[in-house]
């Protein structure tokens, strides 16, 4: 039964990864399932079941891709148009030649905004309401079988359309839609200029990246001496680095069978998730220390 559950799983996950690599439309979509029961009607007496089982959880898969890009994503429709796009900037990444706003519109999708401007700091603009007005595009597909595919990048993160803009195409609200975000966002642009202060450009982009994953502010050659000498996974963000940060919380507070000691620790902690994004392997780790002894002893200490 174990086996049988994992080798739908793969088949269901591999009706996925078929579709967002071939670009399946729903017109293809129906010229295979027209096949399928073309071939399930003239094999019809045929009792491997288990083979239509894994082929069934093939078309699912790909159905549920090709529900999951055109459910609740009005932004599809805006390709190649001149829109006015509002919503409120989730993130902001500051690089050399522009800022890129991750965007979650009025309409209830994401987008991606480039901002070409080199001597503004976005960072401020996190948690506020934006609007911008420019030509809704696709992002880049992979030029060379087999390379990068930006757009599928894109889609991974939940984000299928973008925009190139500059300055004078875009205004934020004085005040933030949502203040925690906005003072996060706030708290880390002071401690990269403090760590700019102390230590230099060079120093703070690696800082950055080992500390967050954070790599927008890294030298590209350092970077890709990282990658030559097969280092470079240091520069993302772990499940290490919760368990680093939780060990030396650990010893800091000498323990964790108080009440106080727990609040502090599982505070910095989330902290941490937040400065950090959120990503997986940080969601994973904070879920994996020893949740079941926080809440004993918290309900221990009540």
């Amino acid at each position: 039964m174990r086996r049988i559950a994992f080798q739908t799983f793969v088949s269901y996950s591999a009706g996925i990864y078929a579709t967002s690599l071939w670009q399946i439309t729903w017109l293809q979509w129906v010229g295979i399932i027209g096949i399928w029961i073309a071939i399930s009607l003239i094999l019809l007496k045929w009792k491997k079941h288990f083979f239509w089982i894994l082929l069934c959880s093939f078309i699912i898969g790909m159905t549920a891709y090709l529900v999951a890009q055109s459910w609740n994503n009005p932004s599809l429709d805006w390709i190649g148009k001149e829109k006015v796009i509002q919503g409120e900037v989730l993130t902001a990444t500051q690089e050399k030649e522009k800022a890129t706003l991750v965007v979650h519109t009025k309409q209830g999708s994401k987008m991606l905004i480039s901002v070409y401007d080199k001597q503004s700091n976005y960072t401020y603009a996190v948690g506020k309401w934006i609007q911008a007005t420019g030509v809704v595009e696709l992002p880049m597909v992979a030029g060379n079988p087999g390379g990068f595919d930006y757009r599928i990048y894109l889609r991974s993160l939940g984000i299928s359309t973008i925009m190139q803009l500059s300055p004078e195409q875009i205004s934020f609200s004085k005040e933030p839609v949502n203040p925690l975000s906005h003072g996060l966002a706030n708290f880390r642009d002071f401690f990269e200029k403090r760590l700019k202060t102390q230590l230099g450009d060079a120093q703070t982009g690696l800082m950055l990246a080992m500390l967050f994953g954070e790599r927008s502010a890294m030298d590209e050659d350092v970077y890709e001496s990282f990658q030559k000498n097969g280092t470079a996974h240091i520069l993302s963000v772990s499940g290490l680095h919760v368990g680093f940060l939780y060990g030396l919380l650990t010893i800091i507070f000498r323990g964790t069978r108080k009440f106080f000691p727990n609040s502090i620790i599982m505070l910095l902690l989330l902290l941490y998730g937040l400065l950090s994004g959120f990503c997986p392997s940080v969601n994973r780790a904070l879920l994996m220390i020893r949740p079941a002894y926080f809440i004993k002893n918290f309900m221990s200490t009540l």
